[in-house]
């Protein structure tokens, strides 16, 4: 009775051919499940456009609305945030999907480590998403308006469509973010960056945050040091991950 190696994939027997196909069958369920979540968005759509809207209705001093400016922009909007929407809520489907299209490909210690880090990432990335959306957007939309009204003197009318699409690439910003901890992680257990070099990187990965959110974020003060200080704060949840980790190691292929 033959034993499979530890360290050996579980599963290397699939032609080229197979797996396309299984590469196309994964792609059709990721989108039935889009496509299912899309239904559930557009029906509860008015609650989603109210969810987005908080931020900046919390913000104004008045009953002040946000503008379109042409006749399509209230139902393009409203239809683009309803399939974004329906991409994050059928996320965690999505990645299950991908997980068994490369789940074949991998080495038994491999798959524990993917079976705890796909959990993991959907978790930290609705942990960024409701952190921009409750602690932050309310933040940088009080900043904005005040600095245009009391700094500029001029008074903000902001269009609906371009304040979808700037609270839609923070939530994306923020929810990509914070998987630094899993990335460090990955890094360190692939042998990629050793704990030593991790902890001398410190004092340029606390400038280099600065430096990265004054270039993904909007350029004011608020929403960059709102996002500089998580980073920086996830970078060392994930040294710290490494420690209670360190005699654990992705095998060598």
């Amino acid at each position: 009775m033959t034993k499979t190696k530890k360290n050996e994939p579980s599963n290397s027997a699939m032609s080229f051919g197979e797996h396309i196909d299984e590469f196309r069958k994964r792609i059709i369920y990721c989108l039935l499940g889009i496509g299912i979540c899309l239904v559930f968005t557009l029906i509860f759509g008015t609650n989603i456009i109210d969810l987005f809207k908080a931020p900046y209705l919390n913000a104004v001093d008045s009953d002040t609305l946000l503008q379109t400016l042409a006749p399509t922009d209230g139902f393009n909007s409203y239809v683009k945030l309803c399939i974004i929407s329906a991409v994050v809520l059928s996320s965690p489907w999505s990645i299950y999907q991908i997980w068994k299209f490369i789940e074949e490909g991998l080495y038994s210690k491999e798959k524990i480590y993917f079976q705890y880090f796909i959990p993991l990432c959907i978790i930290l990335f609705v942990a960024g998403a409701s952190f921009l959306m409750y602690i932050v957007a309310p933040l940088v939309m009080k900043f904005l308006l005040s600095f245009n009204k009391n700094v500029l003197g001029v008074q903000s009318f902001f269009s609906f469509p371009k304040y979808i699409s700037f609270i839609s690439g923070l939530i994306l910003v923020f929810g990509i973010v914070f998987q630094t901890p899993i990335i460090v992680l990955f890094l360190n257990k692939s042998d990629i960056i050793s704990m030593d070099s991790l902890i001398r990187s410190r004092k340029f990965v606390f400038w280099s945050v600065f430096v990265i959110a004054a270039i993904i974020t909007p350029p004011d003060v608020v929403s960059q040091l709102c996002l500089a200080l998580p980073m920086y704060l996830l970078f060392e949840i994930g040294i710290l991950l490494c420690k209670y980790t360190q005699n654990s190691s992705l095998p060598e292929r």
